[in-house]
């Protein structure tokens, strides 16, 4: 998952992922707009603040938009003012216009690191993971001093499989900033989807110790230990991740089919039961066919795969959270 700004993980209460999700390559990336031509000051003013907040998306457009149109910034001047832009429909999940207004920004020059790595993290959100790889390491030619950037080109190897890379990304990411929390836990779940949980545990302890307060690491560090058999303690994650999210946080649902996992490995099947059964009320339908489509193909089930949570299905369920070998 890629995060707007440092792709990946929405982070605890403050707007959390794992996320891959939206990061936080600040919307105001300091990006300089240049001498500020020949308008009103206020209104000059005002208008480039607009343009380069975050806080307020539909603003942070009118205002760009604005300089655009205005034709008051030329030539690598305006170049900043695209970049900007690009971003907030980033932010708003509007990948392809985005990397409009980052080919935009680069065309008008071709050395604006700020817009290579925009588009880089576009394209990654928008699943051309090929092509957000290419854009960040130009940025990263550009600019090899970027953590944010590095951090980010590990997400983008990860997400093609590529976690040899990823690790090398994320390390050089570290180097440059060694209290860079995203890369310890980004590099936390490489390691885990390479099955080395104890080496994901020590990057996920870091992390933690700069940002007690993260949920997805807590949920990532819960599965480490569970993949290491540790089930009281991938539990007490579980827990505490639980009680960070939000209530309504749809990665709930995933962090209770965990915690459901490990009571089942400790043989407390009631409770395994009580997790299950609440992962599948916040995830719904899509929970429900992966049940189905695996216990079918298990052979633990004849009935339809059609995401309704039925007599079943919910029997289905249940035998399979009772039975050790399932």
């Amino acid at each position: 998952m890629y995060r707007i700004g440092s792709f990946g993980r929405l982070r605890g209460k403050r707007n959390t992922v794992m996320r891959f999700a939206i990061f936080c390559l600040a919307l105001s990336l300091g990006l300089a707009l240049g001498p500020v031509p020949n308008l009103v000051p206020a209104a000059r003013a005002g208008m480039v603040e607009d343009c380069t907040q975050g806080s307020n998306l539909d603003l942070k457009l009118r205002s760009c938009t604005a300089m655009i149109d205005s034709g008051k910034w030329v030539g690598k001047r305006l170049a900043p003012v695209y970049t900007n832009r690009g971003l907030a429909y980033t932010n708003l999940d509007m990948y392809a216009r985005a990397i409009e207004d980052f080919d935009q920004a680069i065309h008008l020059d071709s050395g604006h690191v700020f817009a290579y790595h925009g588009r880089g993290v576009a394209y990654g959100l928008f699943g051309d993971h090929a092509n957000a790889i290419t854009d960040l390491k130009q940025a990263i030619q550009l600019d090899p001093k970027k953590a944010k950037v590095w951090s980010d080109l590990g997400v983008a190897h990860s997400a093609l499989g590529e976690y040899v890379q990823a690790i090398e990304s994320y390390a050089q990411a570290i180097q440059l900033d060694p209290i860079y929390v995203d890369a310890y836990a980004f590099r936390g779940v490489t390691y885990v989807r390479l099955g080395q949980n104890g080496r994901a545990i020590e990057d996920f302890d870091r992390a933690l110790r700069l940002d007690p307060e993260d949920a997805i690491t807590y949920g990532s560090r819960g599965t480490a230990y569970l993949g290491l058999g540790d089930y009281t303690r991938a539990i007490e994650d579980f827990d505490r991740a639980i009680h960070l999210y939000g209530p309504e946080d749809a990665k709930l649902a995933q962090i209770y089919h965990n915690r459901g996992n490990a009571y089942k490995k400790r043989g407390e099947f009631d409770q395994a039961i009580r997790d299950l059964d609440r992962s599948i009320e916040i995830d719904g339908s899509s929970r429900i066919q992966r049940w189905q489509d695996a216990l079918k193909k298990a052979g633990r089930y004849t009935g339809a795969i059609d995401g309704i949570y039925n007599t079943e299905t919910q029997t289905a369920v249940i035998a399979c959270v009772r039975d050790p070998e399932c």
